[in-house]
């Protein structure tokens, strides 16, 4: 990690009762910097066993820093270092630790006993230079100098020691085509990475309350919301961190997840829509949708229903006048009456056609006032016609499709569509459940050769 300032400081270094002036390049990785050192001083160099420890008057305060390679940016001109045997000194890889997020005991104790002093017996959390009990009255200062905290919850560790440099892809060799800028590391007078990551543990924390999270398997869904929380804040560009912390206070957890739900909405959306696969699967999904419909069609005009009496002189309804129809059971006629009144029968075999609309016979006949028959159909036979005026849209579409299905035509509602387009989308939704998370390619993976045989029995 290079330095805010400058690529190369000059520091003082004790090695091997000696101290020597020594030009440490930030560019250059830890180990080989103290391979030089040990050349200087004469020291026989082992592979990690050495490290580099920023001495107490240099420091925030009394307490020693360990150089490693998330803090080096702190080592400045004119700092005097010192070259330690990690076994003599404890001095943890904390890294291959957190990665794993889980710390042995063992190790656990030893941090508490060498670097985290401030550290009561009973407390949930340790971490340097600050002393927290895990309750809501909470927060860090920027002025931590080293990024190292674990928080326990039933004896679960988890850590976030890694999180901030993973989000904001530290190490990692950047894309050709990458576009991502965040002037905050430049603009802010502050050391970056130690106030971004203060922030993130109170906003974790803050997030960790409103999730209600209480076990480690929560915590790991906490991360996830905090990771959400930090790059959606980051991709704002704020230039300051007064900027960052308005950006951080819109994106509670029940904002993140909102956009999660309307992401995911989305992207069902366009696999439904666009996959080449759903296309071809809802496509066959059509016929059997259809004769659905056409089943829950039929049964509702068996069912039957109330037309309003229509006076054809006048254009318009005759008042608390109603008549019944249904179709028979065994679908071959349709029978109507009038309330109190004979019943009467129409045979499906002897109706021709259905009309609808202003060419129906009793809306041709209006002639005080011009209508446009919108729930008007007749059903056609020879010699007369059976005309309805439906009461509503929903009753319209339903005899309308029933009669187009016994006649042998197609069902054309404005319903039946609507019908159609929601029952092939919930399928489809239900045959896609066990798909979750797993990309739908466009083009079917190639069909391979057959067997030299097929006596698998006798190879």
């Amino acid at each position: 990690m290079q330095s805010p300032s400058s690529d190369v400081v000059k520091v003082a270094i004790q090695s091997n009762n000696n101290a020597i002036l020594f030009k440490l390049a930030q560019d250059q990785p830890l180990e080989i910097v103290i391979q030089e050192v040990c050349e200087q001083s004469q020291v026989t160099f082992e592979k990690n066993k050495f490290a580099l420890q920023l001495l107490s008057q240099v420091s925030d305060n009394d307490s020693f820093t360990y150089i490693t390679e998330f803090n080096r940016y702190m080592i400045k001109n004119g700092h005097e270092l010192k070259r330690v045997v990690k076994s003599d000194s404890f001095l943890p890889d904390v890294v291959p630790y957190l990665k794993s997020n889980t710390f042995e005991k063992t190790v656990k104790k030893e941090l508490d006993a060498n670097f985290f002093p401030l550290k009561t017996a009973n407390s949930n959390v340790s971490l340097t230079k600050a002393d927290y009990q895990d309750e809501d009255n909470y927060s860090l200062t920027p002025s931590m100098s080293s990024s190292v905290l674990y928080a326990s919850d039933d004896d679960e560790e988890v850590d976030d020691t890694v999180f901030v440099p993973e989000v904001l892809r530290i190490g990692y060799i950047p894309e050709r085509d990458e576009t991502a800028y965040c002037p905050l590391v430049f603009l802010t007078a502050s050391p970056f990475l130690e106030e971004l990551f203060s922030k993130t543990v109170n906003l974790m924390h803050k997030t960790k309350r409103e999730m209600k999270a209480k076990n480690a398997s929560d915590l790991e869904k906490v991360f996830q919301v905090l990771q959400r929380q930090l790059l959606k804040a980051l991709e704002t560009q704020p230039v300051t961190f007064d900027q960052l912390d308005s950006v951080l206070s819109t994106l509670s957890y029940w904002a993140v997840r909102n956009q999660w739900q309307e992401e995911q909405v989305e992207k069902e959306r366009n696999t439904l829509a666009n996959s080449p696969a759903v296309r071809q699967l809802k496509a066959s999904l059509v016929g059997e949708t259809k004769e659905i419909i056409k089943k829950q069609r039929l049964q509702f005009v068996k069912t039957g229903s109330e037309f309003p009496v229509w006076n054809a002189q006048r254009n318009q309804r005759v008042r608390n006048k109603t008549w019944f129809a249904s179709l028979t059971t065994n679908e071959k006629a349709i029978q109507y009456y009038e309330v109190e009144g004979e019943v009467n029968q129409l045979m499906m075999e002897d109706v021709k056609s259905i009309v609808t609309g202003r060419r129906c016979p009793h809306i041709k006949l209006s002639k005080s006032r011009v209508t446009s028959g919108e729930l008007a159909f007749s059903l056609i036979t020879e010699e007369s016609s059976l005309d309805f005026i439906a009461p509503t849209q929903e009753v319209y579409d339903h005899w309308t499709d029933a009669i187009n299905s016994l006649l042998g035509n197609e069902m054309k509602s404005i319903g039946m569509k609507r019908d159609l387009n929601c029952l092939i989308d919930m399928e489809l939704r239900l045959r896609l459940l066990n798909l979750d998370g797993i990309d739908i390619p466009d083009e079917a993976p190639p069909i391979p050769l057959d067997p030299p045989s097929y006596d698998f029995c006798n190879p």
